[in-house]
């Protein structure tokens, strides 16, 4: 939706008068808002003097300008010219999936460690030959470097629970 020119002078007098830039996230919006807020409430002023009647009225402005740019809309518009166009046909999100092979690596050879260790286990209370002992132990290895390599931190979490306690 592309806003109109109105809308758009209402959103940057707003972001004006919570003294934000525009590219302001809601974060940075919401603390700005509550500063303001906490200088310029009523209460602090004696009842019914003409600080306490200004206070009042800036207090409604700006709790007015935070109603309309609670959500940072002009940071999306900011945001989207600042952005280069992509230059692949992929979508930015399918971009931001792409694998990070060196985390997968080290995952998969402390996987594969920790199944070298059940295959020697298995090796010396299966010992029927060596065709099953290397066979047992490569299926091990390659299992558990697998399946920590896929899982990432999750299966050390489950495994190794005590530890993170």
């Amino acid at each position: 939706m592309i806003p109109t020119e109105e809308q758009l002078s209402r959103w940057k007098h707003a972001y004006r008068l919570l003294d934000v830039p525009d590219s302001a996230c809601r974060l940075t919006i919401k603390t700005s808002y509550r500063k303001l807020v906490k200088r310029w409430h009523p209460d602090r002023y004696k009842s019914g003097s003409p600080s306490q009647i200004e206070a009042q009225r800036m207090t409604e402005m700006i709790t007015g300008a935070y109603s309309t740019i609670q959500h940072a809309p002009l940071s999306a518009l900011v945001a989207r010219k600042d952005q280069p166009p992509p230059t692949s046909r992929q979508t930015p999100a399918a971009q931001a999936r792409k694998p990070d092979w060196l985390r997968i690596g080290v995952r998969f050879a402390f996987g594969a460690l920790v199944g070298s260790l059940f295959g020697v286990r298995f090796a010396f209370y299966q010992y029927v030959s060596a065709y099953t002992i290397i066979s047992g132990m490569l299926v091990t290895i390659l299992f558990c470097g697998s399946i920590a390599a896929i899982c990432g931190d999750r299966i050390w979490h489950s495994i190794w629970r005590w530890w993170w306690r």
